[in-house]
């Protein structure tokens, strides 16, 4: 459990009447576990987990008087790219666009893991003894878990209608900065023609925007890995990207299809009907009209 307690120890020297007395505060650190209810401890390093796993805390609610928020503070960093640690969120107001830490419930110990593909750290304090980077205790060291958020590459199979899009970054989990730096993506038909009819893709952000006036088509998306990142693609699968086996037998290309339709809604989304009333609904299809002026 993790809380702050108060202890005030006395102490009265030989041959004397006074007795001297301290107020100290105590803190007890947080334990984590990737296990519910086992294995929990102050250090878990090197992990490899996928988003939307759970950290569990060993944080005890006797009583539902304060939230895991007030047990606990959780500060998420990243290398910087320079060596040194960058904070990119924490459970003190701080948000980050590429990682999330979202607790179960008020009263719950199990904290979700969301985001991008990439290598982070977790610090855990307990309550009281961070405010800021430059404004928290020496008086212990953090409990820590070192960890790489895997991407979803794979094949994978979409489906679009007129004026929709993809982002292939997005799609496999990853950044689009280290998307269009690992990989190249390759677009046309199912029978091998441009995609000019039906689609437009940009390369630098990786978003494929179907046209509006497409009705039906089948288009692929060949994304490969450039030589020089193989490395980095299969540490961000999660495999050991100093093995030169596995980096031999990791797919250097991954397919993306995308079916493209015309979308059908009913006129209605909400109804609400008494007994033996009818009501006639009707299915609307969405056409693009060209019209010549």
């Amino acid at each position: 459990m993790q809380d702050e307690h108060r202890l005030q120890p006395a102490y009265t020297p030989n041959g004397e009447s006074d007795t001297y007395t301290a107020l100290l505060n105590v803190y007890v650190k947080p334990k984590i576990s990737l296990t519910k209810g086992s294995g929990y401890t102050n250090s878990l390093v090197n992990q490899k987990i996928s988003s939307g796993t759970n950290i569990y805390t060993d944080t005890v609610f006797t009583s539902n008087t304060q939230a895991i928020r007030n047990k606990i503070i959780w500060v998420v960093k990243k290398d910087d790219g320079k060596g040194n640690p960058q904070v990119l969120a924490d459970s003190l107001g701080r948000e980050s666009d590429v990682i999330q830490v979202t607790p179960s419930g008020m009263y719950e110990n199990e904290l979700k893991i969301q985001g991008t593909a990439g290598k982070y750290v977790i610090e855990f304090y307990t309550n009281g003894t961070y405010l800021s980077e430059s404004n928290h205790t020496d008086a212990y060291d953090p409990t820590v878990i070192t960890f790489t958020l895997t991407a979803e590459i794979g094949d994978k199979e979409e489906t679009l209608g007129p004026g929709d899009s993809i982002n292939l970054a997005d799609a496999f989990g990853m950044t689009r900065e280290d998307f269009v730096k690992y990989f190249v993506s390759n677009n046309w038909t199912k029978d091998g023609g441009s995609i000019y009819n039906y689609a437009t893709y940009d390369s630098a952000t990786s978003e494929l925007q179907v046209k509006t006036t497409v009705s039906e088509g089948v288009l692929i998306d060949s994304v490969n890995v450039k030589p020089a990142y193989k490395k980095q693609v299969a540490e961000s699968l999660g495999l050991d990207g100093e093995d030169k086996d596995v980096l031999a037998n990791m797919p250097m290309t991954f397919k993306v299809t995308i079916t493209l339709q015309d979308r059908m809604h009913l006129n209605r989304t909400e109804l609400t009907l008494s007994e033996k009333e009818e009501f006639l609904l009707w299915l609307l299809h969405i056409m693009v009209l060209m019209m010549e002026l």
